[in-house]
């Protein structure tokens, strides 16, 4: 084979392997892409349901002194928004983990006794803290992409330098760079 040949056999093989990692890389975002608008959904449902459990709490511990049907009524409807959100979040996972063992106890921690709207207004500030804990790591979950998220978190829980956490510029930039490499490398072979 001359060398002309080969430079062009080169260069149709390189512009095939571009093409196929342009075209995975297309396939990856438009997965991550699709990804983060149902986390997105997701999160607009539970932000709705975390703020019905907070208001509803807040009725049912207005009226849950009298120990009545009315009382019995609200109870249920708390219950129901408590156990709704249960489908949403992740036992295993904190802040959901303490957020569901905080409004897990609101329904029987009430009931037949007086005060309990002042002493919920109290732990409401909690609650929803939490809520907004919760809410924050998720969307940092969408903004970052699961894959950087999860890299992320493992390092954070390892403890390394804060330097090293991966944003999604630092990403591009790494792989501009691998493949201006892999590009220089091609043509000087």
């Amino acid at each position: 084979m001359e060398s002309s040949d080969q430079i062009g056999l080169y260069i149709g093989l390189g512009t095939v392997f571009g093409a196929l990692i342009g075209s995975f890389i297309s396939t990856l975002l438009t997965r991550e892409q699709k990804i983060s608008t149902f986390r997105q959904e997701w999160i607009d449902k539970v932000r709705g349901i975390l703020s019905e459990i907070l208001t509803q709490g807040e009725v049912y511990t207005d009226v849950a002194y009298k120990n009545d049907e009315e009382a019995y009524r609200e109870k249920v409807k708390l219950i129901g928004l408590i156990c709704h959100s249960k489908l949403f979040l992740n036992r295993t996972e904190e802040p959901s983990k303490s957020l569901l063992e905080q409004i897990e106890g609101i329904p029987d921690e009430y009931i037949g006794k007086t005060g309990g709207s002042q002493k919920y207004s109290m732990v409401k500030s909690e609650l929803a803290e939490l809520m907004q804990d919760l809410l924050k790591q998720e969307w940092n979950r969408v903004r970052d992409g699961e894959l950087i998220w999860r890299a992320n978190q493992h390092m954070k829980k390892n403890d390394w330098p804060k330097w090293l956490i991966l944003t999604r510029l630092k990403l591009t930039i790494v792989l501009a760079m691998f493949l201006a490499l892999l590009a220089i490398s091609v043509v000087v072979l």
